[in-house]
């Protein structure tokens, strides 16, 4: 009992700093001098400034499709989602270095742990638009439900990085 309210504790504190830092990542010194902090090239158009939600709403939906095993072109969403050079990191290990091997990854996943769905808690972006926070439980067939928290890095209208940290639920 003792282990499962540190584990929800350690999240929610998680969850507070990763929020602060997105949402606090531009300096004194830049908001001082009125300078632009990130490149035309790496954020979204002024008019786009809901594309990182919606990338992280496309995402969360991409992965509860693929857990089911929905009948789509994987692959079709996979290339209009994501960038060429992607990278998907999780409890600190790269797990896929480019966009070509996310599927062979999640099948991976699939095979090991069943059909799953995706719960979505809380999509949080972040001021500049190029970052965005998502808080999901998933819920499998074989391995049980997670926990997972995952900070979505966005550049040029696609997702170029994903960092998630999770934990399996008791």
């Amino acid at each position: 009992m003792l282990k499962r309210i540190l584990n929800l504790g350690m999240l929610t504190y998680l969850i507070f700093q990763i929020n602060f830092i997105l949402t606090n990542s531009v300096s004194l010194a830049a908001l001082e001098q009125n300078i632009a902090i990130s490149s035309p090239s790496d954020s979204f158009k002024p008019e786009d400034k809901n594309s990182v939600l919606k990338l992280a709403e496309t995402y969360t939906q991409f992965q509860h499709d693929f857990g089911q095993d929905v009948p789509k072109d994987f692959n079709a969403i996979s290339e209009t989602l994501f960038l060429p050079i992607f990278k998907k990191i999780a409890n600190g290990e790269e797990l896929v270095s480019d966009r070509s091997k996310l599927l062979n990854q999640l099948k991976g996943v699939r095979d090991f742990a069943g059909k799953w769905t995706i719960e979505s808690k809380e999509i949080i972006p972040s001021k500049d638009n190029t970052k965005c926070t998502l808080h999901y439980l998933l819920h499998s067939e074989k391995a049980g439900d997670f926990e997972v928290i995952a900070i979505l890095r966005a550049s040029k209208g696609k997702i170029g990085q994903i960092e998630e940290v999770y934990y399996k639920k008791k």
